[in-house]
């Protein structure tokens, strides 16, 4: 059985396989200063054959891991931009490659075919692109969503806070749905712009494969979504530890 493990900034998401089969999920808030002790609780009550594969975008609990999977005597794969994958990996920099954007690539790929584009909608916004004949190219990082409402939030202090929510209309007639209105459609536009602009790049109107906390929120207001799946990290970890 493998333990799949997704580690993103805000949140820990672990998936159980046999090969790739999905057994199970779960997740829990990511715990940037947890030591061997508190990541054992992500793991499942039966271990017995269990191995770990880690996808981290927190380096700091690098150490904590391994000094775990060294406990309970589990053998533990770290992923890389460099970790090899059924995609052809021509990122030029695979050292500073975030592990969750290449195995949502190969998950991508593998359920949807090529060309695909990979997108995720967490901390950060990410738009990649995998070519028709399966090469991972690289993509786009932008702040994430949160990020953007958070920062205008603390500089305009004249500004109350606003969900990031689908507006009833585009004219908010109030400064929270002014805000709401105006956050939502900038981050739609946006987002437009840059699958637009790999679509140009690939030559193709390739499909999207959504993942990430925003993912069910913007689905809907996209073209050409053909997969939203929470757990599309741990699928290309299993794919590429299979």
């Amino acid at each position: 059985m493998l333990l799949a493990i997704d580690q993103g900034n805000q949140r820990t998401k672990c998936a159980l396989f046999d090969g790739e089969a999905l057994w199970e999920s779960w997740s829990a808030p990511t715990v940037k200063d947890a030591d061997a002790a508190q990541l054992a609780a992500l793991l499942p009550a039966e271990r017995n054959g269990l191995r770990i594969g880690l996808s981290t975008v927190v380096p700091a609990l690098l150490p904590a891991w391994s000094e775990l999977a060294a406990m309970a005597a589990l053998p533990l794969t770290v992923i890389t931009g460099a970790t090899p994958t059924p995609l052809r990996n021509a990122y030029a920099t695979p050292e500073t490659l975030g592990p969750d954007r290449l195995m949502a690539a190969v998950a991508a790929a593998q359920r949807l075919g090529t060309p695909v584009i990979p997108i995720s909608l967490g901390t950060a916004t990410v738009v990649d692109a995998v070519a028709a004949d399966g090469v991972y190219l690289g993509g786009m990082i932008a702040p994430g969503i949160a990020i953007g409402m958070d920062g205008l939030a603390r500089a305009a202090s004249a500004l109350p806070s606003a969900p990031f929510a689908v507006p009833e209309a585009a004219i908010g007639h109030t400064t929270a749905q002014s805000l709401a209105s105006g956050l939502f459609h900038a981050t739609l536009g946006g987002l437009r712009a840059m699958i637009a602009a790999t679509r140009a790049e690939l030559g193709a109107a390739a499909p999207l494969a959504l993942t990430g906390g925003w993912a069910e929120t913007l689905a809907p207001h996209l073209d050409g979504v053909a997969l939203c799946d929470p757990l599309l990290v741990p699928r290309g970890i299993a794919r590429s530890l299979a």
